[in-house]
C-alpha cells in the first residue's frame, strides 16, 4: 500500500493505474481538509465486493437456519 497526495497523482495517473492492476497494490490518496480516497484494481474491487456478499450472506443464513421447522 502507498500514499500520495492529489496533485502527485494526477500528474502521475498512468503510471498509478498500471501499478495497481500489474501489482495488485492499493493507493491510498490524500485529498487534503482529511478526507481520502482509495484506487485499486477493477479485480481486487470485485474481490472485496464478492467478500462482502458472502459475508453479509453468511449473517443473514444462520438466524434463519437455528429456527424450528413447522410441522
Amino acid at each position: 500500500m502507498k500514499i500520495t497526495d492529489f496533485s502527485h497523482l494526477r500528474l502521475n495517473l498512468r503510471e498509478y493505474i498500471a501499478e495497481v492492476n500489474d501489482d495488485y497494490d492499493t493507493i491510498i490518496v490524500d485529498c487534503g481538509g482529511g478526507k481520502a480516497a482509495v484506487l485499486m484494481s477493477l479485480e481486487e474491487y470485485n474481490s472485496l465486493k464478492g467478500a462482502s456478499y458472502n459475508i453479509n450472506s453468511q449473517k443473514e443464513i444462520k438466524p434463519v437456519a437455528s429456527k424450528k421447522r413447522c410441522r
